[in-house]
C-alpha cells in the first residue's frame, strides 16, 4: 500500500495526515510536503499517524528529519495517533527521546496551540 499524505490547516497549524505505509519508497514524498509547508510559511506541524498501517526503520528517519526541519525552521512539529505497530515501533525505538510525541491528534493540537501561545 502507498503512502498518502493530506494536508490541512486548522488555524495556522499544518495537520500532515498519513495513511498507508511510510517506508524507503516514499520518505522523500513526506519530505516533499514538509518542504511546502515551511515553503508556505507555517512553523507548527502536526503529523497524523492515525491511519499509518506500517513504518520502516526509513519512516523513522523521515518522521526524525521533518522534526529536525521545522525545529531549525524556528517551529514546532508533534507526532500524534500512531497506533498498532506503529506505535509499538515508536516505542521500541524510544522515540519519546527525540520526537514530541501525543496519544491523539486532539493533545497534540492543544499542545501546538499552547507553544503558539508562548
Amino acid at each position: 500500500m502507498a503512502l498518502t499524505t493530506s494536508v490541512l490547516h486548522d488555524d495556522g497549524i499544518a495537520i500532515l495526515a498519513l495513511a498507508g505505509e511510510l517506508d524507503l519508497a516514499v520518505t522523500a514524498d513526506l519530505d516533499a510536503v514538509v518542504d511546502d509547508v515551511l515553503a508556505g510559511g507555517l512553523r507548527l506541524v502536526l503529523v497524523d499517524l492515525d491511519a499509518l498501517s506500517f513504518c520502516d526503520s526509513t519512516g523513522l528517519g523521515a518522521l526524525l528529519r521533518a522534526s529536525r526541519r521545522v525545529r531549525e525552521a524556528g517551529g514546532t512539529c508533534v507526532v500524534a495517533g500512531a497506533r498498532d505497530a506503529v506505535a509499538r515501533l515508536l516505542a521500541l525505538t524510544s522515540m519519546r527521546l527525540a520526537l514530541d510525541l501525543a496519544p491523539d491528534v486532539q493533545t497534540a493540537l492543544v499542545a501546538l496551540r499552547e507553544s503558539q501561545d508562548a
